[in-house]
């Protein structure tokens, strides 16, 4: 009787897990589909936001030379310098881009267009060239499009020694302070080094992975393999491959094989980075899975029924153990408990997720990392775009006051100006007191009451429980100059400018009023909102966006209506001076 129970228990627990195995081959294969589906969207999107970093280090390249005053000073005056003068800046050029080269990997050359001067170096590799040495017409048409962008893989068409075969090309139109085209600038990166952050390095992988820029023209891989199953793509396609309101996810037949698409796309850089995914891979794994799940519940139905308690508690314990351990992952508990029990394969499993959680641990702090330096440099970028042209104009002044004063009046000029440049110098730090700050100011009013002959009136409304508290430096004399020269100018320095400054609970709010000309609130406040607009405002975009940057976007400037003249409100938080809090608590 015992037997007839444990073979037909045996029979009918085979029976059962047969026709598990099939709910389960069915069930488990639309689960596995949606898992694999996620994990490779999420390791694309890592793959995006790694290709996105490298594309954002090239373009601070771009910046950097952007900035540069001696390049963009030389290039704006070309047309007029001596004929040594090109020499000595083409061959200046011509070093420091190619020292820039040969310290990155992925850069094969930096070039700039510009056909101002007469002089050109077409023995270096990198430097300044004329447009009529690019031979592709289709390359300087594209150039010409926008101000700034990527263009698509394609032959080095300037390097003359051909050591990097194919290239992606990022360019970057640059201006003079007066915002006057003086060239383009080419920055040309190692298609290869694209090419490691898009294909798949995992052996025997049937994955297909395409980089393609915003006109659908393929940037990697761009090799004979990579080309020959782009060109499948947009044969097969009939453009619904590329449909904009296609679904997130999607089904596509190529070569007789069916695969996932996943898509992900930069918005900075309008780029789409396409992979494929044959289902044939996540088939073969579904039911490698189920036939030795089958198997293994057959086996063990026959010979260990009377060991099913001891393998439901040896399976159930490290399996929440596991899940516990992933929930406190999920709630920032990095910790890992390394032995689950006595079963190896949940070891495996559990070891598995432990690197997997260290790898995710890093990657978290890698970005942190990445990202503060970003703001650091954004930050720093803007600080050193501050026009020098108050300097011209006091030293100007300062002249004029030697022909025809021949005084005293020009050493308390010098010792006015001397305070200002040492304030706004700050002993090279970022951050000042509110007291320093209008300290700085009051000593460039001094200055420009002589320029213009004391014809504007100066009124200061302070609070004195302000002068400690921190802020960063230059946040009000760019808004003063403005009324000055903007707001007072037309009457020729003529009018009053007001000076408020009031402390509200956590902020501290400065007015600078004038009664001058005037400007439109709406408009001004739409050049703070919009980056794009180049030819004004870039003083008043340079103070938001560094209290922005530091502080975050809820302070600022704004500019507030008015019956006469400008008004505009700055607003930052109040930050107490810790080590003079202490110096008094002592």
């Amino acid at each position: 009787m015992i037997q007839v129970l444990v073979i037909g228990t045996s029979a009918l627990i085979i029976v059962l897990l047969t026709v598990q195995g099939v709910i389960l081959s069915i069930s488990i294969s639309d689960i596995v589909m949606s898992e694999v589906y996620d994990t490779s969207a999420e390791l694309l999107e890592q793959k995006n936001i790694r290709l996105n970093d490298r594309f954002n280090e090239i373009r601070q390249v771009a910046l950097s030379i952007a900035l540069n005053e001696e390049i963009v000073n030389n290039l704006s005056k070309a047309k007029d310098m001596e004929f040594y003068e090109q020499v000595v800046f083409v061959r200046n050029v011509n070093q420091f881009f190619s020292t820039t080269v040969n310290t990155r990997k992925d850069i094969s050359q930096i070039v700039i267009i510009n056909d101002d001067l007469y002089v050109n170096n077409y023995n270096n590799s990198n430097g300044i060239v004329k447009s009529s040495f690019i031979k592709n017409q289709e390359l300087l048409d594209k150039l010409a499009v926008d101000s700034d962008g990527i263009i698509a893989t394609q032959a080095n068409y300037l390097v003359n020694d051909s050591s990097v075969k194919d290239v992606v090309t990022y360019y970057r139109h640059l201006y003079d302070r007066n915002q006057e085209f003086i060239g383009i600038l080419c920055i040309l990166i190692n298609e290869v080094d694209v090419r490691n952050f898009v294909e798949n390095k995992t052996k025997d992988s049937g994955d297909i992975t395409l980089l393609l820029d915003e006109n659908r023209e393929l940037i990697s891989p761009y090799s004979k393999a990579g080309i020959e199953e782009y060109q499948k793509l947009i044969d097969k396609s009939s453009n619904t491959f590329f449909d904009e309101n296609a679904q997130e996810s999607m089904t596509y037949s190529l070569d007789d094989e069916n695969f996932f698409v996943i898509e992900t796309n930069s918005d900075q850089y309008n780029y789409r980075l396409i992979q494929l995914k044959p289902y044939s891979e996540i088939n073969k794994s579904v039911r490698i899975l189920v036939s030795n799940v089958t198997k293994v519940g057959i086996i063990g139905g026959i010979i260990a029924i009377a060991l099913l308690y001891f393998f439901s508690k040896s399976i159930t314990k490290p399996i929440r153990k596991l899940l516990f351990q992933m929930k406190n992952v999920g709630n920032d508990n990095f910790k890992i408990d390394t032995d689950l029990g006595y079963i190896s394969e949940m070891n495996e499993l559990n070891s598995g997720f432990e690197s997997m959680t260290r790898r995710i641990k890093l990657l978290i702090q890698e970005v942190d990392k990445k990202h503060q330096k970003m703001r650091m440099a954004e930050l720093n970028a803007l600080q050193s775009q501050i026009n020098p042209h108050f300097l011209y104009n006091t030293l100007d002044a300062i002249n004029w006051m030697a022909i025809r004063l021949k005084a005293n009046d020009i050493s308390q000029m010098v010792s006015n100006l001397g305070g200002f440049f040492r304030l706004g110098l700050n002993n090279g730090s970022d951050f000042t007191t509110i007291g320093k700050e209008i300290e700085h100011l009051r000593l460039y009013m001094k200055i420009q009451a002589v320029r213009y002959n004391n014809r504007f009136d100066f009124i200061e409304d302070y609070d004195e429980d302000l002068h400690e508290l921190r802020t960063i430096k230059l946040i009000l004399q760019p808004l003063v100059e403005n009324a000055l020269i903007h707001g007072l100018g037309i009457n020729k320095g003529e009018g009053i400018i007001r000076i408020i400054a009031r402390r509200q609970n956590d902020v501290v709010r400065f007015i600078v009023w004038d009664d001058g000309q005037g400007a439109n609130p709406d408009e001004m406040n739409a050049i703070l909102r919009d980056d794009k607009i180049v030819k004004e405002g870039y003083g008043i975009r340079n103070v938001n966006s560094r209290i922005q940057i530091c502080y975050g976007e809820q302070f600022g400037l704004k500019y507030l209506d008015v019956d006469k003249g400008t008004k505009v409100q700055v607003t930052v938080p109040a930050i107490e001076d810790v080590r003079k809090r202490k110096e008094l608590e002592r």
